[in-house]
């Protein structure tokens, strides 16, 4: 017996505040982490039209979590500063980026210990098969750290804004992003 076909509805309609708020942000209540990512992913493919004229004119030069996380083509361009992404040195490091931006660095700590030089809370070396000159990872620097391309630049450099938005944009949103070193244990 054949089915009846669903008709579409507006999508965005139908978005709960929570699922609205982690496409947003990425953000998720605790009922939310019992839908599957596959099934958020085709809501966003559903809704991402209508959504994104939304976010676009609240916030020109930008676009949402959910669209950095299935659509964005790359991630930003770097333009300067020093530390390394984790995944460029440490192999049980998968790449990870939210908003276009890598989210974890290599340490001070893994400069250390995986050049033979970590000592422990009492200023005992920490016995390791590393030695000087094994790891070419550096931590961010706080007084020079790693630059990034606005999303507004990132967008414009890759043609994805939309007609009209250019000039909607604010002046500071045109501004590098700077990746602030985090507090280490």
């Amino acid at each position: 017996m054949p089915r009846k076909r669903l008709t579409a509805k507006r999508p965005e309609a139908e978005l709960s505040p929570e699922l609205k708020e982690f496409f947003e942000t990425g953000e998720m209540s605790a009922s939310g982490y019992l839908m599957d990512i596959a099934i958020r992913q085709k809501i966003w493919t559903a809704v991402k039209k209508d959504f994104l004229k939304g976010w676009i004119i609240d916030h020109p030069g930008t676009r949402p979590w959910a669209w950095w996380k299935w659509d964005s083509p790359e991630p930003r361009k770097r333009i300067g500063g020093i530390g390394d992404p984790s995944h460029e040195h440490l192999k049980a490091i998968l790449p990870h980026y939210e908003f276009g931006l890598p989210t974890q660095w290599v340490t001070k700590f893994d400069e250390e210990y995986y050049n033979g030089r970590a000592r422990d809370i009492h200023r005992n070396l920490i016995p390791s098969n590393w030695k000087l000159g094994d790891f070419e990872g550096r931590a961010i620097d706080a007084r020079n750290p790693p630059t990034f391309e606005s999303e507004a630049s990132y967008l414009l450099r890759l043609k994805l804004l939309v007609e009209g938005e250019k000039i909607l944009i604010p002046k500071k949103a045109w501004q590098p992003e700077r990746i602030s070193p985090r507090e280490e244990p």
